[in-house]
């Protein structure tokens, strides 16, 4: 991985934030997430090998939104210009959303199909 990502999905990670550089590392944040209740789904991410914005805030936010349940999960980036979403089959749900720290996360609903 080159550079560092300061991952959040809990609570607490707002004050300490995970800080995965390795792809191992990435792997044990992935495995912690799918144990998470529901409401904790939405993993978001920044990485220092981006510039910051002039306001001193992250150009970007990368999520992984899982739900292990349904055994699908979703991935967005954002830069705040365009979002990008993956694309899988049409949801089984009218509505397709995770929860990033107890909040809402839609997604639109042929992101909700990736296996």
């Amino acid at each position: 991985m080159t550079g560092v990502v300061t991952a959040y999905y809990l609570f607490e990670h707002n004050d300490a934030p995970v800080v995965v550089q390795t792809a191992d590392e990435m792997d044990r944040l992935i495995d912690d997430l799918l144990a998470q209740p529901f409401d904790n789904s939405v993993c978001t991410m920044y990485s220092s090998a981006r510039r910051d914005r002039t306001n001193g805030f992250p150009d970007h936010e990368f999520a992984v939104a899982v739900n292990p349940e349904d055994s699908v999960g979703g991935l967005w980036f954002d830069d705040f210009d365009t979002n990008w979403y993956t694309r899988g089959t049409p949801s089984r749900h009218d509505q397709v959303f995770y929860y990033h720290a107890g909040s809402e996360r839609d997604f639109p609903c042929r992101s909700g199909g990736v296996r």
